[in-house]
């Protein structure tokens, strides 16, 4: 399956991105995994074209008010291949999953690995993704 060049995520509060900085905490994966093969789950939107982006953020909360306060972080598919050349192939994945109402909807998935193999891959993340804004 081909993929996009690149990815959004998007993060859920403000306070996550400073200065052009995104805290690894915008890219915790899911506590359980999925049952089907044992993988964490993060949640991405592929970029499939030029509404992706908008899309995401207009996304709301039950409530009706802003589900990613703190906007979005892009991620290029090639800083991910190149993360997974360097030895944590065999922990990181990404995948399209489309859901109902996102067909742009995919993961990045995690094996189960201990925590400080899960925290230096999310602190990675951060690095590689890029603030973005329309």
């Amino acid at each position: 399956m081909s993929f996009p060049n690149s990815c959004f995520r998007g993060i859920k509060k403000r306070d996550w991105i400073s200065d052009d900085c995104i805290d690894a905490q915008a890219f915790q994966f899911e506590a359980e995994p999925r049952k089907e093969d044992g993988k964490h789950e993060l949640s991405i939107w592929w970029q499939d074209n030029d509404h992706v982006l908008q899309t995401l953020l207009d996304q709301a909360k039950d409530d009706g008010s802003t589900k990613y306060e703190g906007g979005a972080a892009q991620i290029l598919r090639q800083d991910l291949d190149r993360f997974k050349k360097k030895g944590y192939g065999s922990f990181i994945s990404y995948e399209r999953r489309v859901v109902p109402g996102n067909p742009a909807h995919g993961n990045l998935l995690l094996s189960n690995v201990e925590k400080r193999i899960k925290t230096h891959i999310m602190m990675h993340l951060a690095v590689i993704a890029q603030p973005v804004t329309l």
